[in-house]
């Protein structure tokens, strides 16, 4: 192979590594990155669930539209 002027041999065990670190790079042997996208919205509807359900309690036991102030 020529890059270049230069001649570059390569073995078949550095064409593996090559073909490793593209499918790696690439994202065909990369899945962390999905799974922290997962990680992250699983985590998002958790959250807002929680909020919603601390809403909910909150108004069952004073209704938005009652403030003590307002007679």
């Amino acid at each position: 192979m020529a890059i270049g002027r230069e001649r570059v041999f390569l073995t078949a065990g550095d064409l593996d590594r090559l073909s490793t670190v593209i499918r790696y790079e690439v994202g065909d042997g990369n899945d962390d990155l999905m799974a922290g996208f997962r990680r992250f919205f699983a985590q998002a509807i958790w959250l807002l669930i929680l909020c919603a359900l601390l809403w909910l309690l909150t108004f069952a036991f004073t209704p938005l539209w009652v403030y003590p102030w307002s007679n």
